[in-house]
C-alpha cells in the first residue's frame, strides 16, 4: 500500500507523481508517471485581452472552460445576473460548480467553489433560506 499524507495544494501534483512512480516501481514496471506536462482542466494559454468585464472574470476563474459557463448563459440569460448581490460571482458559476465540480450542497458553492461565504457571510444568509 502506498499513502500520501500532509502536502498542500501547490505540491499535490508532485507527490501524486511520486505516488504513482513508487506504484509502478513495487510493480516491477520501468515506466513512469506522464502527467507532468499535461495542462490542469481549463489551463490556457490565450489571452484575456479584449474581453469585457464578465469574460475576464470567468476567463480568471476558468480558463479554457469559461465557455462552459458563458454558453449556460446564451440559454439562459437570468445566469448572468449576480449569484449574491455586491459579489463578482454569477449564478452561471453555481450551475458549473455542481455540474462539473461536483458541488453537492448550497454551503460547498457558497463556501468553496465562489468564496461567497468567506469574503462576506452576511450577503450570503439570503441564500440559505
Amino acid at each position: 500500500m502506498i499513502t500520501v499524507t500532509g502536502g498542500k495544494l501547490t505540491t499535490y501534483r508532485k507527490m501524486a507523481e511520486d505516488a504513482v512512480d513508487q506504484a509502478l516501481s513495487s510493480l516491477g514496471k520501468k515506466a513512469r508517471c506522464r502527467t507532468k506536462g499535461l495542462p490542469f482542466i481549463g489551463a490556457s494559454s490565450k489571452s484575456v485581452k479584449n474581453k469585457d468585464a464578465r469574460e475576464q472574470h470567468l476567463f480568471s476563474r476558468f480558463g479554457s472552460e469559461a465557455k462552459i459557463v458563458t454558453d449556460l448563459i446564451k440559454q439562459d440569460a437570468s445566469l448572468s445576473e449576480q449569484l449574491i448581490p455586491g459579489l463578482p460571482y454569477l449564478r452561471a458559476e453555481a450551475i458549473f460548480a455542481v455540474t462539473h465540480e461536483m458541488a453537492n450542497t448550497l454551503d460547498d458553492i457558497l463556501s468553496r467553489r465562489t468564496r461567497s461565504r468567506i469574503i462576506n457571510r452576511r450577503a450570503t444568509r439570503a441564500r440559505d433560506c
